[in-house]
């Protein structure tokens, strides 16, 4: 399998890079998320909804009743709007596969690019810290330690060294394997030591996951973590978030654009994708013929390296010809030529290092990001509960109509404050779907942002690529400059080695 091979974004095996919108949005134990209704709902406008003037406050009504979502896009319930208020919720491992609708109901032949807000004055759900979008800054080595750990049964032990902690902890593969289930709905796979360094250096990347007590602890604590880790799977701090702060400044029109053109956003994704495998195909190409020039180059600089002589002449059995003064000369020029055509040879591999490292390191970096792109749209396609959502409208419905039978036919106060709880129940549980959707919906247009952002990274690649090839050209240049002039003054008469010398 090739190292670029878009199911291998981490190394030679396979593995998944880090879906993650926040920590509460991520554990391997919760379901996929899907969309709510036949067509998107905008979640900044109650107008064609005839229930509207009961959900107008997602959370704020009815919030003592309203039971948790287990969905991964909820985020429970709560009155506080307080964008970084945290609870906790049980989880439970559903059927992914059975919950993930087959096809997607978001449709779109919109634009997938906000047509007036000025990106530059729209601040992240995570801050603007340029450094995420440096690719080429590792905030993560790893390294294998030289002493393995356990009592009976020994383990590799891994030296983590973080420079956004400042710290530097011991931890196992396992650790690490834990820590993937917390944050993403995929198991992280490849146990190999590069693999690791992505991955971390992949989490480091998002400010809002630094945060995240348990990530922080886990790059930080001295101590054994494991058991804290395991239980971290059904047991996952979450982040409230604020609509109205998510929003603040944003036109909802905007929001709901780029999330309705999810499909042509999706192709523009995949064409990304699809580019860099062109461009490290053809990297990898012209790194393998700069190699094979080289050594061509090489092999030419031997056969013109000068046979070596005895240093003592007398040494020698078998008599020796006499070369005359010209072809002493000659063989000089000979071995100025093998020299230069070493250096040539050494020129041509180093940029074939250099090409291959701007192929598999930068642009494997940037393959990360789209990836998480792809990942992240295939879960917002397949976030579909609209049986869900016409069912509680149904019943909320039909609530309604007992309510006014059981007025006029003065049925008992038990009864109705029995049927109004139910009713309270599901309209709080459509608030809490409301409130999902129209959060997946900011996130996904942050994300969008961000996105964007990372493809700054581009221009760092083809800097370099540009300018280590032009270096490169002046070197073999002169190289070859020097080559030239070797090459002039070789003997280039018949008359310098057929006369006798004077």
């Amino acid at each position: 399998m090739s190292m670029f091979d878009i199911d291998d974004p981490w190394g030679e095996q396979q593995n998944s890079v880090p879906v993650i919108l926040s920590p509460s949005l991520s554990n391997l134990a919760l379901p996929e998320p899907k969309f709510y209704g036949s067509a998107p709902l905008s979640p900044f406008s109650d107008s064609g909804n005839d229930l509207a003037p009961q959900f107008s406050s997602p959370l704020a009504q009815y919030s003592s009743s309203v039971a948790v979502s287990s969905d991964p896009w909820g985020l429970g319930s709560n009155n506080d709007s307080n964008i970084v208020s945290e609870a906790r919720r049980e989880n439970t491992a559903p059927d992914n596969i059975q919950r993930r609708s087959k096809s997607s109901s978001v449709v779109s032949n919109k634009s997938p690019y906000p047509s007036s807000s000025n990106p530059g004055s729209l601040h992240l759900l995570d801050g603007d810290d340029t450094k995420q979008f440096q690719l080429d800054l590792e905030f993560v080595t790893i390294k294998e330690s030289s002493e393995k750990g356990g009592m009976v049964f020994k383990h590799i032990n891994y030296e983590v060294f973080n420079n956004i902690y400042n710290q530097n902890v011991v931890r196992r593969y396992n650790d690490f394997f834990l820590l993937s289930g917390y944050l993403i709905d995929r198991p992280f796979l490849d146990n190999r030591l590069l693999g690791l360094n992505r991955y971390s250096n992949s989490v480091m990347r998002f400010p809002y996951l630094q945060r995240d007590p348990l990530v922080e602890k886990f790059f930080t604590a001295k101590e054994d973590i494991s058991k804290e880790l395991k239980a971290s799977y059904n047991n996952t701090i979450i982040e409230r978030l604020d609509i109205n702060a998510l929003k603040k400044g944003l036109n909802p029109n905007e929001i709901d654009s780029v999330f309705n053109s999810i499909d042509s956003f999706s192709k523009s994704v995949q064409k990304d994708l699809d580019d860099i495998k062109k461009m490290t195909s053809s990297l990898d190409k012209i790194s393998k013929y700069k190699n094979a020039i080289g050594d061509e180059l090489f092999s030419m600089s031997e056969s013109l390296r000068p046979l070596n002589t005895p240093l003592d002449p007398k040494s020698s059995i078998a008599p020796m010809l006499k070369p005359r003064e010209n072809e002493k000369r000659l063989e000089k020029n000979f071995q100025g030529l093998s020299m230069n055509f070493s250096d040539l040879s050494l020129l041509e591999k180093s940029m074939s290092e250099i090409t291959s490292s701007v192929s598999s390191d930068g642009f494997k970096k940037q393959t990360a990001i789209i990836y998480f792109m792809k990942l992240l749209i295939e879960r917002i396609k397949g976030y579909n509960r609209s049986s869900e959502i016409t069912k509680l409208e149904e019943k909320i419905i039909n609530y309604k109509e007992q309510l006014y039978t059981m007025a006029e036919n003065n049925q008992s106060e038990a009864m109705i404050q029995k049927v109004k709880l139910q009713l309270e129940s599901d309209v709080g549980v459509l608030n809490e779907i409301k409130y999902e959707e129209s959060l997946m919906k900011l996130l996904f247009f942050h994300e969008v942002e961000r996105y964007r952002r990372f493809k700054s990274y581009y221009s760092s690649i083809y800097l370099r690529l540009v300018n280590d090839n032009i270096k490169h050209h002046d070197l073999m240049m002169n190289t070859w400059k020097q080559t030239l002039i070797v090459a002039e003054n070789m003997p280039n008469k018949s008359s310098d080695f057929t006369d006798w010398e004077s």
